[in-house]
Protein backbone atom coordinates (compact mmCIF):
# COMPACT_ATOMS: atom_id res chain seq x y z
CA UNK A 1 0.00 0.00 0.00
CA UNK A 2 1.14 3.60 -1.26
CA UNK A 3 2.49 5.68 1.36
CA UNK A 4 0.19 8.64 1.06
CA UNK A 5 0.82 12.09 3.74
CA UNK A 6 -1.48 15.15 3.91
CA UNK A 7 -0.79 18.53 5.37
CA UNK A 8 -2.90 21.65 6.06
CA UNK A 9 -2.76 25.24 5.82
CA UNK A 10 -4.94 27.89 7.38
CA UNK A 11 -4.97 31.70 6.88
CA UNK A 12 -7.08 33.56 9.29
CA UNK A 13 -7.35 36.69 11.35
CA UNK A 14 -7.22 36.93 15.31
CA UNK A 15 -9.01 39.88 16.82
CA UNK A 16 -8.19 41.19 20.01
CA UNK A 17 -7.80 43.97 22.45
CA UNK A 18 -5.91 45.11 25.74
CA UNK A 19 -6.93 44.86 29.38
CA UNK A 20 -4.46 46.51 31.43
CA UNK A 21 -4.31 44.04 34.19
CA UNK A 22 -3.50 40.42 32.01
CA UNK A 23 -5.93 38.48 30.55
CA UNK A 24 -8.15 37.25 33.56
CA UNK A 25 -8.68 41.35 34.23
CA UNK A 26 -11.65 43.23 32.98
CA UNK A 27 -10.12 46.35 32.41
CA UNK A 28 -9.97 48.06 28.85
CA UNK A 29 -12.52 47.74 25.78
CA UNK A 30 -15.38 46.08 26.69
CA UNK A 31 -16.24 43.57 24.07
CA UNK A 32 -18.10 45.80 21.51
CA UNK A 33 -19.85 42.06 19.72
CA UNK A 34 -22.27 43.03 23.34
CA UNK A 35 -24.88 40.06 23.67
CA UNK A 36 -24.18 38.76 19.85
CA UNK A 37 -20.71 37.24 21.56
CA UNK A 38 -22.04 35.28 24.07
CA UNK A 39 -22.23 32.18 21.83
CA UNK A 40 -18.79 32.79 20.53
CA UNK A 41 -15.73 31.96 21.85
CA UNK A 42 -14.05 35.00 24.01
CA UNK A 43 -12.41 38.08 22.67
CA UNK A 44 -8.62 37.53 22.78
CA UNK A 45 -7.39 40.38 25.39
CA UNK A 46 -3.66 41.15 25.66
CA UNK A 47 -1.79 42.89 28.51
CA UNK A 48 -1.46 46.69 28.40
CA UNK A 49 2.36 46.00 28.89
CA UNK A 50 2.94 44.91 25.52
CA UNK A 51 1.97 47.79 23.94
CA UNK A 52 4.24 50.00 26.70
CA UNK A 53 6.67 50.64 24.36
CA UNK A 54 8.65 53.67 22.80
CA UNK A 55 8.55 52.70 19.37
CA UNK A 56 5.29 52.68 17.82
CA UNK A 57 7.18 49.51 15.27
CA UNK A 58 8.11 47.76 18.29
CA UNK A 59 4.98 47.67 19.95
CA UNK A 60 3.09 46.41 16.83
CA UNK A 61 6.15 43.72 16.41
CA UNK A 62 5.52 42.87 20.38
CA UNK A 63 1.52 42.44 20.12
CA UNK A 64 1.39 40.63 16.73
CA UNK A 65 3.86 38.12 18.52
CA UNK A 66 1.79 37.87 21.71
CA UNK A 67 -1.31 36.51 19.77
CA UNK A 68 0.55 34.54 17.64
CA UNK A 69 2.15 32.70 21.32
CA UNK A 70 -1.69 32.40 22.10
CA UNK A 71 -2.72 30.57 19.20
CA UNK A 72 0.56 28.23 19.15
CA UNK A 73 -0.03 27.89 22.64
CA UNK A 74 -3.72 26.87 22.98
CA UNK A 75 -3.79 24.83 19.67
CA UNK A 76 -0.71 22.90 20.75
CA UNK A 77 0.48 22.90 24.12
CA UNK A 78 -2.46 25.03 26.41
CA UNK A 79 -1.93 26.47 29.32
CA UNK A 80 1.65 27.69 28.94
CA UNK A 81 3.17 30.78 30.08
CA UNK A 82 4.91 33.45 28.31
CA UNK A 83 8.51 34.48 30.01
CA UNK A 84 6.43 34.29 33.77
CA UNK A 85 4.53 37.52 32.29
CA UNK A 86 1.96 35.72 32.66
CA UNK A 87 -0.88 32.72 31.61
CA UNK A 88 -1.31 33.02 27.96
CA UNK A 89 -4.98 31.66 27.98
CA UNK A 90 -6.99 29.46 30.50
CA UNK A 91 -9.45 27.37 29.14
CA UNK A 92 -11.09 24.09 29.46
CA UNK A 93 -11.43 23.26 26.34
CA UNK A 94 -8.16 23.17 25.07
CA UNK A 95 -6.72 19.72 24.15
CA UNK A 96 -2.84 19.05 23.54
CA UNK A 97 -1.83 17.62 20.31
CA UNK A 98 -0.70 13.81 20.96
CA UNK A 99 2.50 12.71 20.97
CA UNK A 100 5.93 13.56 21.71
CA UNK A 101 6.46 17.39 21.99
CA UNK A 102 9.44 16.60 18.87
CA UNK A 103 5.83 16.26 16.87
CA UNK A 104 3.96 18.89 18.17
CA UNK A 105 7.19 21.46 17.33
CA UNK A 106 6.69 20.15 13.23
CA UNK A 107 3.85 22.31 13.19
CA UNK A 108 4.61 25.98 12.12
CA UNK A 109 2.75 29.40 12.60
CA UNK A 110 3.52 32.05 10.39
CA UNK A 111 1.99 35.94 9.88
CA UNK A 112 0.54 36.44 7.37
CA UNK A 113 -0.35 39.29 5.35
CA UNK A 114 -3.40 38.45 3.01
CA UNK A 115 -6.25 37.89 5.08
CA UNK A 116 -5.56 41.97 6.59
CA UNK A 117 -5.08 43.55 3.20
CA UNK A 118 -8.75 41.53 2.44
CA UNK A 119 -10.15 42.76 5.72
CA UNK A 120 -9.34 46.66 5.50
CA UNK A 121 -12.69 47.28 2.74
CA UNK A 122 -15.45 45.50 4.89
CA UNK A 123 -14.38 47.97 7.80
CA UNK A 124 -15.66 51.62 7.71
CA UNK A 125 -13.80 54.25 9.06
CA UNK A 126 -14.29 58.08 9.90
CA UNK A 127 -11.06 59.29 10.19
CA UNK A 128 -7.93 58.45 9.25
CA UNK A 129 -6.39 56.74 11.83
CA UNK A 130 -8.01 53.46 13.38
CA UNK A 131 -7.02 50.76 15.99
CA UNK A 132 -5.33 48.27 13.99
CA UNK A 133 -6.88 45.50 16.24
CA UNK A 134 -6.15 41.51 14.51
CA UNK A 135 -3.40 40.07 13.62
CA UNK A 136 -3.26 37.38 10.66
CA UNK A 137 -1.50 34.16 10.87
CA UNK A 138 -0.72 31.33 8.65
CA UNK A 139 -1.13 27.74 10.48
CA UNK A 140 1.05 24.89 8.46
CA UNK A 141 1.24 21.08 9.72
CA UNK A 142 3.62 18.92 8.83
CA UNK A 143 3.16 16.21 6.41
CA UNK A 144 0.83 13.17 8.55
CA UNK A 145 1.07 10.31 7.11
CA UNK A 146 -2.62 8.93 6.40
CA UNK A 147 -2.95 5.09 7.29
CA UNK A 148 -6.34 4.53 7.34
CA UNK A 149 -9.24 6.58 6.07
CA UNK A 150 -10.48 8.44 7.89
CA UNK A 151 -7.14 9.38 10.36
CA UNK A 152 -6.66 12.86 10.68
CA UNK A 153 -6.41 13.10 14.44
CA UNK A 154 -3.74 15.77 14.62
CA UNK A 155 -5.40 17.86 12.21
CA UNK A 156 -9.07 17.83 13.70
CA UNK A 157 -7.84 18.11 16.93
CA UNK A 158 -6.05 21.48 16.25
CA UNK A 159 -9.07 22.97 14.32
CA UNK A 160 -11.22 22.69 16.99
CA UNK A 161 -9.00 23.83 19.69
CA UNK A 162 -8.90 27.13 17.05
CA UNK A 163 -12.19 27.39 16.89
CA UNK A 164 -13.16 27.12 19.99
CA UNK A 165 -10.85 29.35 21.90
CA UNK A 166 -10.42 32.04 18.93
CA UNK A 167 -12.54 34.14 17.13
CA UNK A 168 -11.44 33.72 14.10
CA UNK A 169 -11.88 35.15 10.54
CA UNK A 170 -10.76 32.95 7.80
CA UNK A 171 -9.30 34.54 4.77
CA UNK A 172 -11.80 33.84 2.69
CA UNK A 173 -10.10 34.31 -1.21
CA UNK A 174 -7.78 31.32 -0.35
CA UNK A 175 -7.25 30.83 3.85
CA UNK A 176 -7.34 27.13 3.34
CA UNK A 177 -4.86 24.50 1.70
CA UNK A 178 -4.39 21.03 1.29
CA UNK A 179 -1.16 19.23 0.42
CA UNK A 180 -0.78 15.51 -0.26
CA UNK A 181 2.63 14.05 -1.10
CA UNK A 182 3.42 9.95 -1.48
CA UNK A 183 6.39 7.91 -0.16
CA UNK A 184 8.91 8.99 1.77
CA UNK A 185 11.16 11.30 -1.41
CA UNK A 186 7.48 12.89 -2.69
CA UNK A 187 6.36 13.03 -6.12
CA UNK A 188 9.36 13.67 -7.78
CA UNK A 189 10.70 10.45 -7.45
CA UNK A 190 7.52 8.21 -9.20
CA UNK A 191 6.91 10.43 -12.37
CA UNK A 192 4.19 8.47 -13.50
CA UNK A 193 2.54 8.71 -10.16
CA UNK A 194 3.22 12.39 -11.16
CA UNK A 195 1.60 12.28 -14.66
CA UNK A 196 -1.37 10.00 -13.41
CA UNK A 197 -1.96 13.00 -11.09
CA UNK A 198 -1.56 15.63 -12.95
CA UNK A 199 -4.48 13.86 -15.49
CA UNK A 200 -6.44 13.63 -13.11
CA UNK A 201 -6.78 17.08 -12.66
CA UNK A 202 -6.27 18.61 -15.45
CA UNK A 203 -9.63 16.10 -16.73
CA UNK A 204 -11.25 16.24 -13.23
CA UNK A 205 -10.71 19.73 -12.51
CA UNK A 206 -14.80 20.94 -12.92
CA UNK A 207 -15.57 17.90 -11.19
CA UNK A 208 -13.40 18.98 -7.89
CA UNK A 209 -14.27 22.65 -8.25
CA UNK A 210 -17.64 21.50 -7.47
CA UNK A 211 -16.86 19.70 -4.44
CA UNK A 212 -13.94 22.15 -3.10
CA UNK A 213 -15.64 25.34 -3.68
CA UNK A 214 -18.69 27.02 -3.04
CA UNK A 215 -20.94 27.42 -5.24
CA UNK A 216 -21.98 31.16 -4.08
CA UNK A 217 -19.16 33.07 -4.68
CA UNK A 218 -19.47 36.18 -2.10
CA UNK A 219 -16.80 38.73 -2.71
CA UNK A 220 -17.33 37.58 -6.96
CA UNK A 221 -13.20 36.15 -7.00
CA UNK A 222 -12.72 32.89 -8.59
CA UNK A 223 -9.69 30.88 -8.35
CA UNK A 224 -8.09 30.19 -11.76
CA UNK A 225 -8.12 27.06 -13.77
CA UNK A 226 -5.44 25.19 -14.32
CA UNK A 227 -7.57 24.19 -17.75
CA UNK A 228 -7.87 27.85 -18.91
CA UNK A 229 -4.53 29.57 -17.52
CA UNK A 230 -1.76 27.56 -17.17
CA UNK A 231 1.00 27.22 -19.15
CA UNK A 232 -0.48 23.80 -20.59
CA UNK A 233 -3.92 25.38 -21.18
CA UNK A 234 -1.98 28.14 -23.62
CA UNK A 235 0.37 26.19 -26.04
CA UNK A 236 -1.09 25.68 -29.67
CA UNK A 237 -1.76 22.11 -30.05
CA UNK A 238 -0.79 20.80 -33.05
CA UNK A 239 -0.89 18.17 -35.37
CA UNK A 240 1.80 15.96 -34.16
CA UNK A 241 1.15 16.85 -30.60
CA UNK A 242 -1.97 13.86 -31.26
CA UNK A 243 -0.28 11.45 -33.38
CA UNK A 244 2.25 10.05 -30.22
CA UNK A 245 3.16 6.52 -30.76
CA UNK A 246 5.53 6.48 -27.65
CA UNK A 247 6.56 8.19 -24.47
CA UNK A 248 9.34 5.77 -23.76
CA UNK A 249 10.52 5.01 -19.68
CA UNK A 250 8.14 3.24 -17.51
CA UNK A 251 5.42 5.86 -18.38
CA UNK A 252 4.79 4.12 -22.17
CA UNK A 253 2.65 1.16 -20.28
CA UNK A 254 0.66 3.30 -18.28
CA UNK A 255 0.33 5.51 -22.04
CA UNK A 256 -0.49 2.57 -24.35
CA UNK A 257 -3.51 1.71 -22.05
CA UNK A 258 -4.75 5.63 -21.83
CA UNK A 259 -4.49 5.43 -26.10
CA UNK A 260 -5.76 2.49 -26.39
CA UNK A 261 -9.46 4.05 -25.36
CA UNK A 262 -10.82 5.12 -28.73
CA UNK A 263 -13.72 7.51 -26.82
CA UNK A 264 -10.53 9.23 -25.13
CA UNK A 265 -8.36 9.37 -28.58
CA UNK A 266 -11.45 11.21 -30.03
CA UNK A 267 -11.73 13.58 -27.18
CA UNK A 268 -10.35 17.48 -27.83
CA UNK A 269 -8.51 17.00 -24.25
CA UNK A 270 -6.32 14.45 -26.06
CA UNK A 271 -2.97 16.09 -26.98
CA UNK A 272 -2.81 18.02 -23.81
CA UNK A 273 -2.94 14.71 -22.24
CA UNK A 274 -0.10 13.10 -24.82
CA UNK A 275 1.92 16.18 -23.74
CA UNK A 276 1.68 15.28 -20.16
CA UNK A 277 2.90 11.99 -21.00
CA UNK A 278 6.27 13.09 -23.19
CA UNK A 279 7.63 14.79 -20.53
CA UNK A 280 10.62 13.40 -19.10
CA UNK A 281 11.14 15.30 -16.03
CA UNK A 282 9.07 16.35 -13.00
CA UNK A 283 10.50 20.21 -13.54
CA UNK A 284 8.75 19.86 -16.90
CA UNK A 285 5.75 18.69 -15.69
CA UNK A 286 5.48 21.78 -12.43
CA UNK A 287 6.59 24.23 -15.17
CA UNK A 288 3.22 22.85 -17.45
CA UNK A 289 1.02 23.32 -14.32
CA UNK A 290 1.97 26.46 -13.34
CA UNK A 291 -0.42 29.58 -13.72
CA UNK A 292 1.87 32.69 -14.60
CA UNK A 293 1.29 35.47 -11.72
CA UNK A 294 -1.12 38.25 -12.34
CA UNK A 295 -1.59 40.20 -9.64
CA UNK A 296 -4.33 39.09 -6.79
CA UNK A 297 -5.61 36.68 -9.61
CA UNK A 298 -2.68 34.57 -9.35
CA UNK A 299 -4.10 31.92 -7.35
CA UNK A 300 -4.79 28.93 -9.07
CA UNK A 301 -6.99 25.37 -8.06
CA UNK A 302 -4.01 23.29 -7.88
CA UNK A 303 -0.11 23.79 -7.76
CA UNK A 304 2.57 21.91 -8.00
CA UNK A 305 5.80 21.77 -5.74
CA UNK A 306 8.19 19.43 -6.78
CA UNK A 307 11.47 21.20 -5.94
CA UNK A 308 13.75 20.10 -3.15
CA UNK A 309 13.58 20.79 0.17
CA UNK A 310 16.95 22.53 -0.40
CA UNK A 311 15.72 24.60 -2.85
CA UNK A 312 12.52 25.76 -0.95
CA UNK A 313 10.29 23.64 -2.14
CA UNK A 314 7.40 21.50 -0.42
CA UNK A 315 7.08 18.13 -2.30
CA UNK A 316 3.84 18.49 -3.00
CA UNK A 317 0.56 18.80 -4.71
CA UNK A 318 -1.76 21.90 -3.32
CA UNK A 319 -5.75 21.92 -3.29
CA UNK A 320 -6.66 25.79 -2.50
CA UNK A 321 -10.20 26.28 -1.52
CA UNK A 322 -12.12 29.49 -2.21
CA UNK A 323 -14.27 31.09 0.32
CA UNK A 324 -14.48 27.79 2.44
CA UNK A 325 -14.51 26.89 5.89
CA UNK A 326 -12.29 25.35 8.62
CA UNK A 327 -15.16 23.35 10.05
CA UNK A 328 -13.06 20.24 11.25
CA UNK A 329 -15.85 17.57 9.32
CA UNK A 330 -15.61 19.26 6.42
CA UNK A 331 -11.42 19.59 6.26
CA UNK A 332 -11.51 15.60 7.29
CA UNK A 333 -13.61 14.55 4.42
CA UNK A 334 -11.61 16.70 2.03
CA UNK A 335 -8.67 14.98 3.25
CA UNK A 336 -10.17 11.95 2.37
CA UNK A 337 -10.89 13.10 -1.20
CA UNK A 338 -7.12 14.42 -1.81
CA UNK A 339 -6.07 11.18 -0.29
CA UNK A 340 -7.70 9.04 -2.63
CA UNK A 341 -6.56 10.84 -5.35
CA UNK A 342 -3.40 10.28 -4.81
CA UNK A 343 -3.52 6.73 -3.67
CA UNK A 344 -5.42 6.18 -7.27
CA UNK A 345 -2.38 7.60 -8.56
CA UNK A 346 -0.20 6.27 -7.31
CA UNK A 347 -1.03 2.44 -7.43
CA UNK A 348 1.13 0.47 -9.78
CA UNK A 349 -1.20 -1.61 -11.19
CA UNK A 350 -4.30 -0.28 -11.89
CA UNK A 351 -3.98 0.29 -15.35
CA UNK A 352 -7.51 -0.73 -17.03
CA UNK A 353 -9.49 1.15 -14.34
CA UNK A 354 -6.89 4.51 -14.44
CA UNK A 355 -7.59 4.12 -17.95
CA UNK A 356 -11.63 4.09 -17.16
CA UNK A 357 -11.44 6.96 -15.15
CA UNK A 358 -9.88 9.30 -17.62
CA UNK A 359 -11.99 8.18 -20.53
CA UNK A 360 -15.51 8.92 -18.43
CA UNK A 361 -13.95 12.30 -17.34
CA UNK A 362 -13.50 13.70 -20.78
CA UNK A 363 -16.14 12.03 -22.36
CA UNK A 364 -19.21 12.37 -19.92
CA UNK A 365 -20.67 15.65 -18.45
CA UNK A 366 -20.75 17.62 -15.80
CA UNK A 367 -23.64 16.50 -14.09
CA UNK A 368 -24.08 16.09 -10.42
CA UNK A 369 -24.23 12.49 -11.76
CA UNK A 370 -20.65 12.64 -13.12
CA UNK A 371 -19.33 14.42 -10.12
CA UNK A 372 -20.35 11.21 -7.63
CA UNK A 373 -19.34 8.74 -10.40
CA UNK A 374 -15.75 10.09 -10.43
CA UNK A 375 -15.01 10.59 -6.96
CA UNK A 376 -16.42 7.28 -6.84
CA UNK A 377 -14.23 5.54 -8.95
CA UNK A 378 -11.36 6.61 -6.65
CA UNK A 379 -12.38 5.26 -3.61
CA UNK A 380 -14.27 8.34 -1.94
CA UNK A 381 -17.06 6.48 0.15
CA UNK A 382 -20.46 7.45 0.33
CA UNK A 383 -20.55 9.21 3.66
CA UNK A 384 -17.88 11.37 2.53
CA UNK A 385 -20.10 12.42 -0.66
CA UNK A 386 -22.89 13.09 1.56
CA UNK A 387 -21.06 15.20 4.31
CA UNK A 388 -19.25 17.27 1.77
CA UNK A 389 -22.98 18.29 0.08
CA UNK A 390 -23.97 19.53 3.19
CA UNK A 391 -20.78 22.26 2.85
CA UNK A 392 -22.50 25.34 1.11
CA UNK A 393 -24.72 25.33 4.75
CA UNK A 394 -21.84 25.26 6.70
CA UNK A 395 -20.10 27.66 5.40
CA UNK A 396 -22.67 29.96 5.34
CA UNK A 397 -23.68 30.09 8.42
CA UNK A 398 -20.09 30.83 9.38
CA UNK A 399 -20.19 33.66 7.59
CA UNK A 400 -23.11 34.86 8.63
CA UNK A 401 -21.18 34.85 12.09
CA UNK A 402 -18.20 36.68 11.01
CA UNK A 403 -20.26 38.72 8.88
CA UNK A 404 -21.85 40.02 12.13
CA UNK A 405 -18.86 40.24 13.77
CA UNK A 406 -17.52 43.11 11.04
CA UNK A 407 -20.74 45.07 11.70
CA UNK A 408 -20.63 45.20 15.55
CA UNK A 409 -17.05 46.12 15.20
CA UNK A 410 -15.19 42.89 16.80
CA UNK A 411 -12.73 43.38 13.72
CA UNK A 412 -12.33 47.19 14.18
CA UNK A 413 -12.72 50.53 15.70
CA UNK A 414 -12.09 53.96 14.80
CA UNK A 415 -11.87 55.21 19.22
CA UNK A 416 -9.68 57.77 19.63
CA UNK A 417 -9.46 56.85 23.45
CA UNK A 418 -7.50 53.63 22.72
CA UNK A 419 -3.92 53.94 23.62
CA UNK A 420 -1.73 55.63 20.47
CA UNK A 421 0.42 52.15 20.20
CA UNK A 422 -3.03 50.71 18.92
CA UNK A 423 -3.59 53.78 16.28
CA UNK A 424 -1.99 53.70 12.92
CA UNK A 425 -2.46 56.00 9.71
CA UNK A 426 -4.63 54.29 7.81
CA UNK A 427 -3.01 52.62 4.69
CA UNK A 428 0.26 52.08 6.39
CA UNK A 429 1.54 49.08 5.02
CA UNK A 430 4.56 48.78 7.24
CA UNK A 431 1.89 47.69 9.80
CA UNK A 432 0.85 44.73 8.18
CA UNK A 433 2.51 41.71 9.70
CA UNK A 434 5.78 40.79 7.62
CA UNK A 435 8.93 39.39 10.18
CA UNK A 436 11.51 37.45 9.07
CA UNK A 437 12.18 36.45 12.84
CA UNK A 438 9.25 35.39 13.90
CA UNK A 439 9.58 31.65 15.01
CA UNK A 440 12.94 31.54 13.79
CA UNK A 441 11.46 31.57 10.44
CA UNK A 442 10.37 27.66 10.49
CA UNK A 443 10.00 25.68 7.12
CA UNK A 444 6.60 24.77 5.82
CA UNK A 445 5.89 21.06 5.76
CA UNK A 446 9.16 19.94 7.22
CA UNK A 447 9.81 16.50 7.98
CA UNK A 448 11.54 14.85 10.57
CA UNK A 449 14.83 12.74 10.55
CA UNK A 450 12.76 9.43 11.52
CA UNK A 451 10.48 10.03 8.13
CA UNK A 452 13.42 10.38 5.80
CA UNK A 453 14.84 6.83 6.86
Amino acid sequence: MVVVKVGVQIQFLVPFYWSEGGQDNNHGPSDPAGDFARSLPPLTKIPFWVVQKQSKDDAAALRRRHVALKVRHTIFTPNLNDNGKGPLLKTLRSNPIPGSSSDRDRWCIHQEENSIREARPNVHFSNSQYLHDWCGLQICSPLLQIDSLPDFGDIIIALVNLRENFRIRLNSSCGTHLHVSIGTDGWRNDLVALKKMMTLLWLGEAHLEVLIHPARHRTGAHLRRITESSTLAGLRMRKRHWNVDKVGGPSDRWFQHLRARRRLLCSDQWARIAFIWKQATAEKLQSLLQVPARGSRAKANFVLDVKKESKGGKGTVEFRQMEGTIHPEIIEKWGIVVTCLAQTAADGNNFDMFANICEGLACDGHADYHHVKFLSDVGVDRATLSALAIKENIAEEEYKGVDALFKKGAFGTNDPSFPLPYRVKQGIDYELMHDETFFDNQRYFSESEDDKV
